[in-house]
């Protein structure tokens, strides 16, 4: 009897050792995806439902702080806010917040995003992980337009022939200038901040049968809608490829 209770504890340390790795932490760490520890794929969306589901398991190989343990893997190399949160803790935890997204990106870079668990090696995304990060940087991974608007820079002209090209689809989501448009908090501004009448209109409505119409609109509101580097200039004096100048037709001062 002592001999069989001897080789079953022989065989299970045998086989926990073979599960992680060594009873060392000086262990190189074998590929999760491949490891005996786990099932076929495991990652990136296995993991997760395991994990939500009780994470005290992963302690066994990871570490009481799951911070490596015997597996010698951390699980800050992919979750790099905290070991159960999904992005830095700046991102607001699991809400992806634009502007927390953005502060970090361009004071970290994109490395700590561009692996084959989170958003892919090229950011062209994960299936059941990350998304590409070109479904909202359309123009590029690190651009927020179009490249048709002259890379980064928002161009009047450009954006006119791209919506009118391809429709507003595109911008139209909760984290560039939201679903209906009506923007997004420390992103994409409301499209009516310009499109006064409308999204899809350049001026009020009440524009629309009679452009004398304009000047009840102006008695009425002023000229601060009118007053931008994307209409009629801060100035009144027009922009380029888009609102002409006032002064055209106004030889005086405008209110």
């Amino acid at each position: 009897m002592k001999r069989l209770f001897l080789v079953i504890g022989l065989l299970t340390v045998i086989s926990f050792v073979l599960g992680c790795g060594s009873s060392t932490n000086s262990v190189t760490a074998r590929d999760p995806a491949t490891s005996a520890a786990h099932q076929a794929g495991w990652l990136p969306k296995g993991h997760s439902v395991s994990a939500k589901s009780d994470i005290t398991p992963c302690t066994t190989c990871h570490g009481s702080d799951l911070s490596g343990g015997i597996a010698g893997v951390s699980c800050t190399k992919c979750h790099i806010g905290t070991t159960t949160s999904i992005h830095p803790v700046s991102f607001n935890s699991y809400t992806w917040a634009p502007a927390g997204h953005a502060a970090y990106v361009v004071n970290n870079g994109n490395t700590s995003c561009s692996n084959v668990y989170c958003h892919g090696a090229d950011l062209a995304g994960v299936d059941n992980s990350g998304p590409s990060c070109t479904s909202c940087h359309i123009g590029g991974k690190s651009s927020v337009h179009p490249a048709s608007y002259n890379g980064n820079a928002w161009v009047p002209a450009a954006h006119s022939v791209y919506v009118n090209t391809n429709g507003n689809s595109s911008c139209s989501n909760i984290y560039c200038h939201a679903a209906d448009l009506s923007g997004v908090a420390n992103s994409g501004p409301s499209c009516t901040s310009c499109h006064l009448g409308g999204v899809g209109s350049v001026h009020p409505q009440t524009w629309t049968a009679n452009i004398l119409l304009h000047s009840t609109y102006v008695d009425s509101n002023g000229t601060s809608s009118c007053r931008n580097t994307v209409c009629h200039g801060a100035d009144l004096k027009g922009v380029s490829l888009s609102g002409t100048s006032c002064f055209t037709c106004h030889q005086f001062a405008l209110p």
